[in-house]
């Protein structure tokens, strides 16, 4: 289907963080589940409270934040405004491996000191909106280990979260006037990143065969792969995106919002739920920051 919404350049911004925020707040209720039923779904998306964001969509408005302020990214200085974000919010359920490099960061620890531990997918969530400002997928690969240098606790992490903001750079890039080719995405996405073939190739795979939640779940347990299924499964539609992502169960938020920001990136705003919009915490902060980045 082709969609004939006029999607500007600000509107994918706006579209980029409001969808990653609400992928983020409507998947975190059911972070840990093996399987969301549509039921559970559909009594979350009709609740009438607010849409209370986690600790990784909060450290992803932080880094808007910085790059709509600097003119470049201050690996230093991003750490210490993480960490203080993390202070100011301890709450929000940030991942085990991040709090312990900003309890380290926050008691006086160099950043390029700190000891990072453990397993954090949820990295690729929070580097996302280097997208915004990249000028191509290799400008993307720079800007994005700059602002995840202080939390990656591995190479597999890393190249996952590269593979996630330059995905999102594409999807921002893509012309809504044409149906989205799934194919040539993910083989864009293989071309820069050939360790990832293997994975891209089953995502093409069950974007061809349009796999469900359950079998796209059962092909993958890692969260960037089953956001990029969720998304190309859903291109031209972020709720839908973000549904599917969610009912793929496991860590539901950080994969629903990295689903949202690709949907979210390729059609802007106009296509996305004003009642859930209307209940999401920090909307008009991320407005506002997306229209300091992109002016018309």
């Amino acid at each position: 289907m082709i969609t004939t919404v006029l999607t500007t350049r600000q509107d994918k911004a706006r579209g980029l963080l409001l969808g990653l925020m609400l992928g983020d707040a409507l998947g975190a209720p059911f972070t840990g589940r093996a399987r969301v039923s549509s039921a559970d779904l559909a009594a979350e998306e009709a609740a009438p409270s607010s849409l209370v964001l986690t600790g990784d969509a909060l450290l992803a408005l932080a880094l808007t934040d910085h790059l709509a302020r600097l003119p470049a990214i201050d690996s230093a200085l991003l750490a210490e405004e993480q960490a203080g974000m993390w202070k100011s919010r301890p709450l929000r359920c940030y991942p085990d491996s991040a709090m312990v490099v900003f309890s380290q960061i926050a008691s006086g620890v160099r950043w390029e000191s700190v000891t990072v531990t453990g397993a954090d997918d949820s990295v690729a969530e929070r580097i996302t909106p280097v997208a915004l400002i990249a000028d191509d997928l290799e400008h993307v690969v720079q800007l994005a280990l700059r602002a995840a240098a202080v939390t990656i606790p591995d190479e597999e992490t890393e190249q996952a979260a590269t593979v996630q903001a330059s995905a999102a750079f594409l999807a921002m890039h893509s012309d809504m006037d044409c149906p989205l080719d799934p194919t040539q995405l993910t083989a864009d996405l293989a071309a820069a990143f050939p360790s990832w073939q293997q994975n891209l190739t089953i995502v093409a795979d069950l974007v061809d065969a349009d796999a469900t939640p359950d079998e796209t779940a059962d092909a993958f347990g890692h969260t960037v792969p089953r956001a990029l299924v969720a998304f190309l499964l859903n291109p031209d539609d972020p709720d839908e995106a973000i549904r599917y992502a969610i009912q793929c169960g496991g860590e539901t938020g950080t994969v629903a919002a990295m689903a949202g920001a690709l949907a979210g990136a390729r059609s802007g705003t106009s296509l996305m739920s004003k009642t859930l919009l209307g209940r999401l915490e920090g909307r008009k902060h991320a407005t506002r920051l997306a229209d300091q980045l992109i002016v018309p």
